[in-house]
């Protein structure tokens, strides 16, 4: 990783930094790779040695569709803040939110689990992770057919409760996400953590890679900056982007020789 990252918007970011910050950091596609397989989705220690030494002076989430026990776990720090399933989950040392109902969500959304897993199990390359609040069903290592009889097979399994608002059915990068009936997103995520002790005044800096960022990054589209993880073209509602986790990693290195020294530590 040893390159420089070269950005003309740096100069205007090095100003505006000066504004207390805090950072919201998505997982798959930003801090990593984006893997073949969730379990193949490795930090590098790099990385991690990056994010342990900024949270010393701001405030930093990382925030995924990962359940929350996942991402924390892949991480492995402590001092900073975890948010999980796409905002349905939400922790620290001193914070922690949960969704209304969830005991008999998590009890219907199991039942609906076994029903997908029958109906998808003869489909190479297809497969439902149960994280809890959500379902995901992958199919990044299907091909064409299954994933086109997978999408058929979804359709008739949840199409009527998607209709009937039992649940909320989305789509990421070869994925297809089934969440709770609930108008909640990473962006309401990021604002329920804003006016949370550590938080209030500060300015918030997200950078994402998915279609799930954009909802953050069009919450704080005028009270901070998005920038984006992929081709110039999926910018969206991002200021500013970036090519690959890879320049990610070289931000947050920026980030640590560029904040003010009198930005102070978030959580002692």
């Amino acid at each position: 990783m040893d390159i420089t990252l070269h950005k003309p918007w740096l100069v205007s970011l090095k100003n505006k930094i000066h504004n207390p910050p805090a950072l919201f950091l998505d997982f798959d596609g930003t801090l990593t790779p984006i893997a073949p397989h969730p379990d193949q989705a490795l930090l590098d220690p790099s990385t991690r040695g990056l994010i342990q030494s900024l949270c010393k002076h701001l405030p930093i989430v990382v925030i995924s569709g990962r359940g929350l026990s996942d991402v924390k776990k892949r991480v492995g720090l402590s001092r900073i803040t975890y948010v999980g399933n796409h905002g349905f989950e939400i922790s620290n040392r001193k914070i922690k939110f949960q969704m209304k109902n969830e005991t008999q969500w998590r009890r219907f959304l199991k039942k609906l689990r076994s029903q997908l897993e029958e109906d998808l199990e003869n489909l190479q390359g297809v497969w439902v992770e149960d994280k809890g609040i959500t379902l995901s069903i992958h199919y990044r290592l299907a091909g064409g057919t299954a994933r086109r009889r997978a999408n058929f097979i979804l359709q008739n399994r949840v199409n009527e409760l998607n209709n009937q608002g039992k649940i909320r059915l989305s789509s990421g990068k070869a994925v297809w996400e089934i969440r709770p009936p609930i108008e909640w997103n990473k962006g309401k995520a990021v604002l329920w953590v804003l006016k949370q002790e550590g938080f209030k005044r500060r300015w918030p800096i997200y950078i994402g890679d998915d279609e799930t960022d954009q909802d953050a990054m069009r919450m704080i589209q005028k009270k901070g900056i998005g920038i984006a993880v992929g081709p110039p073209a999926q910018k969206g509602a991002a200021h500013y982007t970036l090519e690959s986790p890879r320049e990610v990693h070289h931000l947050l290195k920026w980030f640590l020789e560029n904040l003010p020294p009198s930005t102070p530590t978030a959580f002692k």
